[in-house]
């Protein structure tokens, strides 16, 4: 569910973790609130990372399922237990499905990258010829 080009860890305009976060943490909080519209955004900002990591976390317990479900059935082993993985998988991701439309997990994420995507106009390039912006690098 990683976007290309983006980090795991987003880079938030105007927010900065939280002290005594990790790296590793979903929390933010506002450097220097100024709005209340920046608030209501910062909570936005909250509430779609959290749904990203409730959503790495159901992927997560399913593709345990899965992973252990694939090697029995490569193996020929426990033929209960794939059985029992198989209709597990199947509810996970059922369940999965619904909860991603209830929480609107799409418009989610697609938030997410509006607010991290750069604010300039990227750079066409159209030929393999050095550029001015290439070459400064």
């Amino acid at each position: 569910l990683l976007l290309p080009d983006y980090s795991s860890l987003p880079d938030v305009i105007g927010m900065q973790p939280s002290a005594g976060s990790t790296t590793n943490d979903a929390s933010y909080s506002d450097v220097a609130p100024s709005t209340s519209r920046d608030s209501y955004q910062d909570q936005q900002v909250d509430d779609a990372l959290e749904v990203l990591k409730r959503t790495r976390k159901l992927l997560g317990d399913m593709n345990d399922d899965y992973a252990a479900y694939s090697t029995y059935v490569k193996k020929d082993e426990y033929p209960v237990e794939q059985l029992r993985l198989s209709n597990a998988i199947e509810d996970q991701w059922f369940s999965f499905r619904s909860w991603a439309e209830e929480v609107d997990l799409r418009g989610k994420i697609e938030f997410l990258r509006a607010r991290l995507a750069p604010r300039s106009k990227p750079i066409k390039t159209s030929s393999t010829e050095p550029n001015e912006h290439m070459l400064r690098e």
